[in-house]
């Protein structure tokens, strides 16, 4: 009888890692939007702590790390590409202490409306990504963002803002 249970119990640990465990944590997220797409490969960790608005999309190998005293507020038509990161939990760092032993320094991220996080970005915990930010691929926010800004680096700062676009004369952005 207990090999039984320990293969059922395998089973069910083998869905969850294929699906990223979507199907309970999505249950659980504090609120979620309208025409929201997650991929299934999409990690939450204290879902109840994470609220996402309408029309988001969370792309492939996305980890959307909340913590006990660190929500995350992701707000309407934002797109993270693959592999982002958004982390509200750090480590403590002082010496004579090992690392894994220290309490956690959570704290919240806030990202605003019609905000797209390139490929492989990461977010820190305390930070707010203001509407209508671009993250390019591989930035890493450690600080505030203005709104309408287009940030990259590591860590990300702004380079330029978004421009409203002119229908007589259409220029394509530059790939980030």
């Amino acid at each position: 009888m207990r090999m039984l249970i320990e293969a059922v119990r395998g089973w069910f640990y083998l869905l969850a890692f294929i699906t990223g465990g979507n199907f309970i944590r999505k249950a659980k997220l504090k609120s979620l939007g309208k025409n929201c797409k997650i991929s299934p490969t999409a990690f939450f960790k204290f879902p109840e702590q994470i609220e996402i608005g309408n029309d988001v999309f969370i792309n492939h190998l996305c980890s959307v790390w909340a913590a006990p005293k660190g929500g995350i507020k992701i707000g309407n038509d934002v797109l993270f590409g693959p592999g982002v990161c958004v982390i509200a939990s750090n480590h403590g760092t002082a010496g004579g202490t090992p690392i894994r032993n220290q309490e956690g320094l959570d704290a919240s991220i806030v990202i605003g409306n019609d905000v797209w996080l390139g490929a492989n970005v990461v977010v820190t915990a305390g930070v707010t990504i203001g509407d209508g930010c671009v993250i390019g691929a591989g930035g890493v926010v450690t600080k505030d963002l203005p709104p309408n800004s287009i940030c990259v680096g590591v860590p990300a700062k702004p380079i330029r803002n978004r421009q409203p676009r002119n229908p007589t004369n259409p220029v394509l952005e530059s790939s980030l």
